[in-house]
C-alpha cells in the first residue's frame, strides 16, 4: 500500500484530533528545522501540562481516578492457579485497619502468636481491594459467544443462561478494540500468550518492497474473533537512527523507527489498527525501548574495542562482553532522551496527541541484579521523559520483579501468572478508555454504549491525575 499525504490509513478527521499525516512525520528537515519544531512542541506541551496539573491540585481526586497498578501493593500469586494472579494495592484500609491480634502490645499472656497463614478475614480483604478480574471475564464472555456460534453452525437453538446474559451485558464494551504494542519480543510474547488463552495463534508479518525482511522481529498480530479485539505489536529494535555495519541481526535490514513505519509496520498492519474509536486508530498504545538499546551500545563498544585484536582476543572479548555491569553513560542517556521525545512525537503525529498512550516499564532478566543496571538506568530516565511529555505509565515491568520461576528463559516471561496480570492490566485500561470507572473491586460506572468509542474523552476524565514521575 502506498502512503501519501492524503492517505487515511492511520487517521481521519481534523488534524487537531487525529494527527498531521504520515509524511509530515518523517519528512527530512533542513537545517535546524527538526530541533526547533521539537522544542516548540515540547514547550507548548509543558505549558499545557503545567496548567492541567495546577487545576488538579485545586480539585479533589475522585476515587475513580486512582490507578491501582501504580499504587504500592503486593502480587497475589499462586503458581498452581496462575489465572487467579492479581495485584493487591495497599489502600489505607489495608495498612490502617483493625489491629490484628498478633500485633497487640503489650503482648497478651495467651491467644496471640506470630501470623503464619492468611485468615478468612485476610482473604476477604484482599479480594475487596483487588481490581476487577477482567481477563477471567473476557475468557468467559468469549466462551459464551463461541457456544452461540457452534450452535448456529449446527443449526441448533442456543439457550443463554442468566450468567451468560450478564456477561454479554457487562463485557460488550470490549468489542472492536484495537491495541498497539510498540516494543520488543517481550511485548510480542505477551500478545502470543494472550491469544493462547483463547486457543488462538498470532500471525507475523514482514515488510514489503526493496527493504523487505523476514517476518522475525517485525510485526505480530493477535486477533480474537467474535469480539473483534486485535492486538498489534511493532518490533522496535532500539532508538538508533541508522543501521551500523556491526549490527548483530544480519537479516534485519531496517533499524530506525521512522523508516520501519514506511517499510514494515505500515504495509503489514495499517488496516488492522483501524477500529471504531474516535482516535481513528488504536484505543490504547504502549511503548517501550530498553533491551535493544542496551545491547546496541554494548555491541558498539565491542566493535570499537576489538580493533587491533587477534581473533583469539576477539573471541574472549565476545564471551565476556556482558560480564561487566554498569549504568549507561551520560551521553548515551541523553541520546535515549532525545530519541524518545522524537519517537513519541512521531507516534502522536500518526494517531493524535490525545490517543491513550502509556510507557510500558521494562522487565529485568530472570537472574539479573547488577546486570540489570543498564536497563534500569534507561527506565529511570524514560519515566522522567514520559512525565514531561504527559504520558502515563503501564507499570507491569516493575510489578513482575522477583518472580524468576515465571520466566521461560533468561529474558522472556512465560505464560502464567505474570502474563495473566499483563492481560488484566491491558483490559483495565481499555475499560477506562471505553468510559468505565472502578474503585477497588467495585464498578462505579459501566461503559455506556453511546460512549464506548469516545476514547479520547473517556481517557481524559482521569488522565491529568495519573501522570507522575515516580522512580524505580
Amino acid at each position: 500500500m502506498a502512503f501519501t499525504a492524503s492517505s487515511n490509513v492511520y487517521f481521519h478527521g481534523s488534524s487537531s484530533q487525529a494527527g498531521l499525516g504520515l509524511l509530515g512525520v518523517i519528512k527530512p528537515a533542513a537545517g535546524n528545522e527538526t530541533s526547533s519544531s521539537l522544542v516548540s512542541f515540547t514547550d507548548t506541551l509543558s505549558r499545557n501540562t503545567a496548567a492541567v496539573r495546577l487545576g488538579r491540585y485545586l480539585t479533589r481526586r475522585s476515587d475513580a481516578c486512582v490507578d491501582p497498578y501504580r499504587l504500592p501493593g503486593m502480587l497475589s500469586y499462586n503458581r498452581m492457579d496462575p489465572n487467579a494472579t492479581t495485584w493487591i494495592p495497599y489502600y489505607e484500609e489495608f495498612h490502617n485497619g483493625p489491629v490484628p491480634a498478633a500485633a497487640v502490645y503489650p503482648h497478651p499472656l495467651q491467644g496471640a502468636e506470630p501470623p503464619l497463614n492468611d485468615t478468612a478475614e485476610d482473604v476477604v480483604l484482599a479480594q475487596k481491594l483487588a481490581p476487577p478480574p477482567w481477563m477471567a471475564r473476557l475468557v468467559q464472555y468469549y466462551n459464551v459467544l463461541r457456544g452461540k456460534e457452534l450452535s448456529d453452525q449446527q443449526k441448533q437453538v442456543h439457550e443463554f443462561t442468566n450468567h451468560d446474559l450478564q456477561l454479554i451485558n457487562e463485557m460488550s464494551w470490549v468489542q472492536h478494540r484495537r491495541v498497539l504494542l510498540i516494543g520488543d519480543s517481550i511485548d510480542r510474547l505477551m500478545a502470543f500468550w494472550f491469544c493462547q488463552e483463547f486457543g488462538l495463534q498470532i500471525t507475523e508479518h514482514g515488510g514489503s518492497g526493496v527493504r523487505q525482511q523476514s517476518t522475525r522481529q517485525t510485526t505480530a498480530v493477535c486477533h480474537v474473533p467474535l469480539v473483534n479485539l486485535t492486538i498489534v505489536q511493532w518490533h522496535m529494535p532500539s532508538l538508533f537512527t541508522f543501521r551500523p555495519q556491526w549490527w548483530w541481526e544480519k537479516a534485519m535490514t531496517v533499524v530506525p523507527f521512522e523508516e520501519r513505519i514506511q517499510d514494515i509496520y505500515g504495509p503489514a498492519t495499517a488496516n488492522m489498527l483501524r477500529g471504531m474509536s474516535d482516535t481513528a486508530g488504536p484505543d490504547l498504545i504502549t511503548f517501550q525501548s530498553s533491551v535493544w538499546d542496551e545491547r546496541a551500545f554494548r555491541e558498539a563498544q565491542f566493535d570499537h574495542d576489538k580493533t587491533g585484536m587477534t581473533l583469539e582476543e576477539v573471541e574472549i572479548k565476545r564471551k565476556t562482553m556482558w560480564s561487566t555491569a554498569e549504568q549507561l553513560k551520560t551521553s548515551q542517556l541523553r541520546f535515549i532522551a532525545a530519541r524518545t521525545r522524537m519517537v513519541v512525537r512521531t507516534i502522536r503525529d500518526m494517531f493524535g496527541d490525545r490517543v491513550p498512550f502509556m510507557y510500558r516499564t521494562p522487565t529485568v532478566r530472570r537472574d539479573g541484579k547488577s546486570s540489570d543496571l543498564g536497563m534500569l538506568s534507561i527506565d529511570r530516565l524514560q519515566r522522567a521523559v514520559m512525565a514531561s511529555l504527559d504520558v502515563e505509565v503501564f507499570e507491569w515491568g516493575r510489578l513482575t520483579y522477583g518472580f524468576p520461576e515465571e520466566y521461560k528463559d533468561t529474558l522472556h516471561i512465560a505464560r502464567g501468572g505474570l502474563s495473566w496480570l499483563w492481560a488484566d492490566m491491558i483490559l483495565s485500561y481499555l475499560f477506562r478508555a471505553s468510559g468505565g470507572q472502578f474503585f477497588q473491586n467495585q464498578i462505579i460506572k459501566w461503559p455506556q454504549p453511546d460512549r464506548w468509542y469516545h476514547t479520547v474523552q473517556n481517557w481524559d476524565v482521569c488522565h491529568s491525575w495519573l501522570v507522575s514521575t515516580e522512580s524505580r
